[in-house]
């Protein structure tokens, strides 16, 4: 996914860059029991780095996640 922001440089807090970015994310599912599922998930999330008025902005997130599914009967 890709995103924009549309901010005009010179609006970017140096704290907090607003960056345009491409995303992807993958996740799976592990069926331990028929009523009880594992998930697990990752994304990374690419900035675009920009350099105004002799500041370079640059970002980086990457986030996992996992989590268990009980399905009541």
């Amino acid at each position: 996914m890709y995103t924009s922001t549309g901010i005009d440089p010179k609006y970017i807090l140096a704290e907090a860059p607003e960056l345009d970015a491409h995303s992807i994310g993958y996740g799976i599912l592990y069926k331990i029991k028929p009523n009880v599922d594992l998930n697990f998930g990752v994304l990374k999330v690419f900035y675009s780095d920009l350099k105004e008025a002799g500041v370079k902005y640059e970002k980086e997130v990457a986030t996992f996640a996992a989590g268990i599914q009980y399905k009541f009967d």
